[in-house]
């Protein structure tokens, strides 16, 4: 029988990206929930386990990282437009 081992990396960048949907200042969270998601997945043939929070964690961790830098494209924009507004 087969022990069953859990992907303590796999859960960790899950629950990174997670927080980063929440928390996200500047995708510093959400590019460390993409790091190690990617490291429990390639971990996934030793444990045997955490494949789908590793995928989950991955798909998340992107996702967040375009909003983030979607939001800061958009802040620049309406401060430039605040800005020429007061000259």
């Amino acid at each position: 029988m087969e022990e069953k081992r859990n992907n303590a990396l796999a859960i960790t960048g899950f629950v990174l990206s997670l927080v980063s949907l929440l928390i996200n200042p500047v995708a510093i969270i959400s590019i460390l929930g993409l790091i190690f998601s990617g490291i429990g997945l390639s971990k996934v043939k030793v444990t045997n386990s955490g494949k789908g929070l590793a995928i989950a964690g991955i798909i998340i961790s992107i996702l967040s990282t375009i909003y983030s830098i979607w939001a800061i494209f958009y802040l620049a924009d309406i401060l430039s437009d605040y800005a020429s507004y007061l000259n």
